[in-house]
């Protein structure tokens, strides 16, 4: 009986093409390399665990990273928020202004012709006025002749008083004016080199450029005279420098504007 179980044992090794020990060998093969990478992965999951670092640093990196994206996606907002409320804020200023500018032109149309007889009439209104109180009127100016004698700095205060001043003679035709006017009066004009001899000035403070000495003048005669007197006729030559505490006439001058 026993022999027979034995060659139905070898049989069975001969029908599968090889023996019953080289199968357990082979079956020992595959559970020792089981066993082997069981025991790799063990060994690698430790070497993790026991070195953590260098993962949860990548970690912190990404998260900062993800921060600053985050804050710099805020500020931009931010920003682009605050332009455009300053671009419409200058918009509507501007709208504003140009609506103010059109209301005013179109009102200045409107009320033009109205206002330039107004400011008309208030000229004529102002010469006829001057013209009663002796004033002439010349060009753009009005000119007084002073019935009365005084010093040249009087004479300048009265004309001051006046809301004038002494005449400052800029032209030939001013020039001439005055003669027709003055004949061969002597009158105080607003002329001067008080401050500094030699260098005459009129009494707005411009340097004299067009000059109608007499013969022979300036002299300063005496080392006394720094005012300037008109002296009627002959046109071009009847400037004379004088001492300013003599007594004349005086001519004042003041703009019709």
């Amino acid at each position: 009986m026993e022999m027979r179980d034995d060659m139905y044992v070898n049989v069975q090794d001969l029908a599968r093409g090889r023996p019953a020990s080289e199968e357990l060998s082979y079956e020992n093969s595959a559970i020792e390399r089981y066993h082997h990478q069981k025991t790799a992965e063990v060994d690698k999951a430790h070497t993790h665990a026991a070195n953590p670092t260098k993962q949860n640093r990548g970690r912190r990196c990404y998260i900062v990273a993800l921060v600053c994206l985050g804050l710099l996606c805020v500020l931009l907002l931010i920003a682009t928020i605050v332009l455009w409320i300053m671009f419409t804020v200058e918009q509507d200023q501007l709208q504003s202004r140009l609506l103010n500018v059109t209301n005013e032109r179109d009102q200045f149309k409107i009320h033009q012709p109205q206002k330039e007889a107004e400011y008309l009439q208030g000229i004529a209104a102002y010469l006829a006025n001057t013209k009663q109180q002796g004033w002439k009127l010349f060009h753009t100016s009005l000119y007084h002749i002073s019935s009365e004698e005084n010093t040249w700095s009087k004479s300048r205060v009265n004309c001051q008083e006046r809301g004038a001043d002494l005449v400052i003679i800029n032209s030939v035709e001013e020039q001439e004016f005055l003669v027709e006017n003055l004949g061969h009066n002597r009158a105080w004009i607003g002329l001067t080199n008080i401050n500094y001899e030699g260098i005459w000035k009129w009494v707005d403070g411009s340097a004299l450029t067009t000059e109608y000495w007499n013969n022979g003048e300036p002299n300063n005669l005496n080392n006394h005279e720094h005012c300037a007197e008109f002296r009627g006729i002959p046109l071009k030559t009847n400037w004379n420098d004088r001492q300013c505490s003599e007594k004349e006439q005086w001519v004042c001058e003041k703009t019709v504007f």
